[in-house]
């Protein structure tokens, strides 16, 4: 491609300066500006992967204090008595982690499933 050409195309969009194009004989080396490219798009995409999966791995593991949180708030309030279904779907549905850690307190607290119910309302 030529110079001027390839100075044009660089200014008006961001290749410019991510490639490195090769100047000879007053002609721009693309192919050289394209395996720049390939090279930038396959780092910026196995980075994003890298990090798609340390964010997936923190949302496995949150999920997974949840559900252990949800377990000890249930049998903790097991040693009180039967759990009705409404009770327990409420437990079942909290996502805040911060709540079930609250209601976990409440529960070992707790005199009576009833009192529990009146304490996280």
């Amino acid at each position: 491609m030529p110079v001027d050409a390839y100075n044009l195309v660089s200014t008006y969009t961001s290749f410019g300066k991510a490639l490195k194009t090769e100047i000879v004989e007053g002609e721009a080396k693309m192919c050289k500006a394209i395996d720049d490219l390939i090279e930038i798009t396959l780092a910026e995409g196995e980075a994003k992967g890298k990090i798609k999966g340390k964010i997936e791995g923190k949302i496995e593991e949150s999920n997974k204090n949840i559900a252990e949180m949800r377990t000890a708030i249930t049998n903790t309030l097991s040693l009180l008595g039967k759990i009705s279904e409404k009770l327990q779907e409420t437990i079942n549905k909290q996502t805040s982690f911060s709540v079930l850690i609250k209601w976990l307190q409440i529960a070992t607290r707790a005199e009576s499933i009833e009192q529990f119910e009146k304490n996280i309302i």
